[in-house]
């Protein structure tokens, strides 16, 4: 799981956290990275987009005890 504080937006750290978790994925020859967002968080959508990720699909959340609200997720992929 990766979060963000909200005071912390904009700042840069998400970007260089993500440079440092794609050159992990390199070293160890993957090809591809697959994450999962809230289809309500426009701002991290927007976020994955600009490093280059693209929507593949809509998927739920199944397990107990998370809110219908937070039950929507779009799932996203970037090859490497």
């Amino acid at each position: 799981k990766f979060y963000i504080v909200p005071e912390q937006i904009n700042k840069g750290f998400g970007s260089e956290v993500f440079k440092q978790v794609l050159e992990f994925i390199k070293i160890n020859k993957q090809e591809n990275i697959v994450l999962n967002v809230l289809d309500s968080n426009i701002g991290a959508i927007h976020f994955y987009k600009k490093l280059g990720f693209e929507y593949h699909s809509d998927t739920k959340v199944t397990e107990i005890g998370f809110l219908e609200k937070f039950r929507g997720m779009q799932l996203m992929t970037k090859k490497i």
